[in-house]
């Protein structure tokens, strides 16, 4: 989460990032200020992604979700 905020604050597209638990959503919109969902750029970014051997899930209008994979442990927390 820390890191993704970070990144928000360098790029424009992204509008929010909130999270439950393991999983993290990443909101894009194409203004900040009117919260115009990019849903083209979503999808790029989905695709690219996947070329890079990288499995994003789409949700929402035009949101990113993230989640580890269900075979998470604890001693993966304790690496950070």
């Amino acid at each position: 989460m820390k890191r993704l905020r970070e990144l928000q604050e360098d790029h424009e597209i992204i509008g929010d990032v909130r999270g439950k638990g393991l999983m993290i959503g990443v909101e894009l919109v194409r203004d900040r200020r009117t919260k115009e969902p990019a849903r083209k750029e979503r999808d790029i970014v989905v695709d690219e992604a996947f070329r890079r051997g990288l499995m994003l899930l789409g949700a929402s209008k035009s949101s990113l979700r993230l989640a580890p994979p269900l075979i998470i442990g604890r001693e993966v927390e304790k690496q950070k």
